[in-house]
């Protein structure tokens, strides 16, 4: 993702992943603190971080039996 770390919003390369994806962000706690299901044919997203407190963050991009995770820092 980038920015990283991100300020207002950090952009989540989705694009190109075949199938239903679905995107999940984790607090360090590991608490869902956003999901959201992208479909299918998903275009990168950009995911608002403006109102997440400053710390790291975990996602998962999902998709069938495809799945990633990254990491990213918020930074205000």
């Amino acid at each position: 993702n980038y920015p990283n770390p991100a300020n207002d919003f950090t952009i989540i390369p989705v694009e190109g992943i075949n199938g239903d994806v679905t995107l999940t962000v984790f607090n360090e706690l590991g608490q869902v603190v956003f999901e959201k299901h992208l479909g299918n044919n998903a275009s990168d997203f950009i995911l608002n971080t403006a109102e997440l407190p400053e710390g790291a963050y975990h996602y998962r991009i999902a998709s069938g039996e495809f799945h990633a995770s990254r990491t990213f820092v918020v930074a205000h």
